[in-house]
């Protein structure tokens, strides 16, 4: 019976929330504080709630309700014309006299390889992503079929170019691909031509970022922030998931121009630096768990090991 009651009290402390954030959203203006603190209290599922109050937490959406149909055209468009011109065939870009041999820094296929490489590494990450869902697996409704050149054909021929050349016993020449290692292998296959798995989108969405912002370029474990975003925008926003890759993308680009210090290297032991917050967190954990701090120093166990993700996701909730 105390379980039931409780049960039922959680249900309505929900519903409750959900009328008071509904009122929020159908303010013309919303008052920032009012909403940030219901949404730190917990966003209920249902009505695409949780996607809309991400999109205003994460900057996305202002605070001015009549303003967003002109955001999210706008932005959404930026996104499609990002797509036509940084996911491009050099071969149907090129003048005539470029050629993949061309030693020429102006050469368009000189910065089409170094961006393989780039994408080669985003690859491996986002077909790991989130393996205990099959979502990601799954082929979403609005593959992006305007694209001069997949994605996927220029994984195909970056793998090619890291292919060895061997000669068999009889003199025959072969190609190999490297030995990879046992958690290397491909945890998502790839869907049929025409169709796009999720984890393809989101392997778009980080090319793109990587594109436009090489200073940060694309360092493991972007995907992991990501993840969590796209799947909300395609599972709880319904009517909108057509856009949930635009979304997304300004939404991880917002999130990660607050968070960018934990992924460029050159800052990692400065004070904004993931190693002086891993330091940190283990000073703190000696001060308020000495046993804990013991137990993982006798096994050597270095907050390298788990603070960096748990980090990562954690300041990724809270913003």
């Amino acid at each position: 019976k105390q379980w039931y009651q409780r049960r039922v009290r959680g249900r309505n402390e929900m519903s409750t929330k959900k009328e008071h954030l509904l009122g929020l959203l159908s303010q013309e203006n919303i008052n920032r504080d009012e909403f940030e603190k219901a949404c730190f209290q917990g966003i209920p599922d249902g009505c695409g709630m949780r996607s809309t109050c991400w999109k205003i937490l994460l900057n996305y959406l202002p605070f001015e309700t009549t303003d967003w149909e002109e955001v999210l055209s706008k932005q959404r468009n930026a996104y499609t014309q990002f797509i036509k011109t940084m996911i491009v065939d050099p071969n149907a870009a090129g003048d005539g006299h470029d050629h993949p041999l061309s030693s020429s820094p102006t050469s368009i296929w000189t910065g089409f390889f170094k961006e393989n490489e780039v994408l080669s590494q985003i690859d491996k990450d986002v077909r790991r992503l989130c393996p205990d869902l099959s979502f990601f697996q799954q082929a979403t409704k609005f593959p992006a079929t305007f694209c001069s050149q997949s994605l996927r054909t220029r994984v195909e021929q970056a793998n090619l170019q890291s292919m060895n050349v061997t000669s068999s016993k009889s003199g025959r020449s072969e190609l190999k691909r490297p030995k990879r290692k046992n958690n290397d292998d491909d945890a998502y296959q790839i869907l049929p031509e025409g169709q796009e798995a999720h984890w393809e989108v989101c392997e778009r969405i980080l090319f793109i970022f990587a594109r436009l912002n090489p200073g940060i370029s694309y360092v493991q474990g972007m995907n992991e922030i990501l993840g969590p975003i796209y799947y909300t925008f395609v599972t709880d926003g319904r009517e909108e998931e057509e856009f949930a890759e635009a979304d997304a993308f300004f939404c991880f680009t917002g999130l990660m121009s607050e968070i960018k210090d934990n992924f460029i290297k050159i800052l990692d032991f400065s004070q904004c630096g993931i190693s002086h917050n891993m330091n940190e967190l283990m000073l703190i954990l000696l001060q308020t768990d000495p046993q804990l701090h013991e137990a993982l120093d006798r096994r050597s166990i270095k907050p390298q090991f788990f603070s960096f993700r748990w980090r990562k996701e954690r300041k990724a909730v809270e913003e």
